[in-house]
């Protein structure tokens, strides 16, 4: 691709997603990073400023630059979507106000695989008041979960703390094959990492032997499900209040300065978290997910109810499967297995075959080897 066409700092990009049309063009959506100084320590993180979509004929010639902010609106995530027919639509989310910070709606923009020219804009407001502000805490967890809350206040306090700003992510598009509509869910989340140290003296060996716990905070929150007719339209839109918190700590032993957590690899490269977020299939009429959540939480919540975190799923979680209406939105809840200390279930990396889903169940111990088991669960 000539690089006349595509100047982007490398640092200050990020390639999202490739689709190649029946017609041999080639749309490139990508995400533009700018770099800022925050809090009171001045450091430098990545914010994102921008979404840039261009299409390129075979040869890598740009055709065109597609405006993907529309009007008064901003967006702050999308994805491309391909219909049977090959018409592509770009989907996501969107915010009133130029910071880009809170969720103010979602978007389908029709495109035309040709020459990326938008065709139609839908939108569909969402009360952003209403997300993100329904939780409360389960006042039941263990003390090392209590412990972890403290430790990641604190470095939140002192700026310790590498914070991902919360990420509204598509996390699965499906045509429903009785009138090809489109069926869009997607997820609040979040991702913090911070690390401490502890130190402990050998006095036989006069040597001193430094300990460093990484800390993987994943906070994955309110599901969004979005029905929109086959040439784009929205339907209907539902959220399902849920806040699922995932803590991973490795700690890795040392006599020297300096370490390197190899859980981070897996941390940013989407490994991670295991037993949060959810798997989604349509059979029938319904869209049906698959999640673990706090055993309190054992009523459907509906748009705004407040729901009780889950940070314990050893102790504290049940898998459940939620059937939404394709017809009306409407959401109903079932109780598929409880969790425990040996067997909690990993919905996020389940595999779907037909109306079954493989939901594997990995459980690392100290001493001994891993254990890998899978649940079949039959969707009827």
């Amino acid at each position: 691709m000539p690089s006349s066409t595509f100047l982007f700092e490398p640092n200050l990009y990020q390639l999202e997603d490739v689709q190649i049309t029946k017609n041999n063009r080639i749309v490139l959506l990508g995400r533009e990073y700018e770099e800022t100084q925050v809090g009171k320590k001045k450091r430098k993180r990545l914010i994102f400023k921008q979404y840039v979509m261009a299409v390129y004929d075979a040869d890598g010639k740009k055709i065109n630059d597609v405006k993907v902010d529309a009007e008064d609106r901003y967006i702050i995530s999308g994805k491309l979507i391909e219909q049977p027919d090959g018409q592509l639509l770009l989907a996501g989310f969107f915010c009133n106000n130029a910071r880009k910070e809170d969720l103010n709606g979602f978007y389908i923009n029709k495109v035309n695989p040709d020459d990326g020219t938008l065709l139609l804009s839908s939108f569909k407001e969402i009360n952003s008041a209403m997300l993100g502000k329904s939780y409360e805490d389960a006042g039941d967890e263990d003390e090392e979960i209590k412990e972890g809350n403290k430790r990641a206040k604190k470095a939140k306090e002192n700026e310790e703390d590498d914070e991902f700003p919360n990420s509204f992510t598509i996390k699965s598009v499906d045509i429903n094959p009785a009138d090809n509509s489109i069926i869009i869910t997607s997820e609040v989340s979040k991702y913090t990492h911070y690390s401490y140290t502890n130190s402990q003296y050998n006095a036989t060996t006069r040597s001193w032997t430094y300990s460093t716990t990484h800390v993987h905070r994943f906070e994955n929150k309110d599901i969004l499900v979005i029905n929109a007719d086959k040439d784009g339209n929205i339907k209907w839109l539902n959220a399902l209040p849920k806040l699922q918190s995932e803590v991973i700590s490795p700690t890795s032993s040392r006599t020297f300065w300096g370490s390197y957590d190899k859980a981070s690899y897996f941390a940013i490269r989407g490994g991670m978290p295991y037993y949060s977020s959810y798997k989604s299939l349509i059979s029938g009429g319904n869209l049906v997910l698959i999640l673990n959540d706090h055993n309190s939480n054992n009523v459907n919540a509906e748009y705004g109810d407040r729901v009780k975190v889950i940070a314990n799923f050893k102790k504290r979680s049940s898998a459940y499967g939620i059937t939404i209406d394709l017809a009306t939105g409407k959401m109903s809840r079932k109780l598929i297995a409880s969790n425990n200390n040996e067997t909690i279930l990993m919905p996020r990396h389940a595999y779907v075959v037909n109306n079954e889903l493989y939901v594997p169940s990995w459980r690392v111990h100290m001493i001994g080897r891993t254990d890998l088991k899978f649940a079949k669960i039959t969707v009827k």
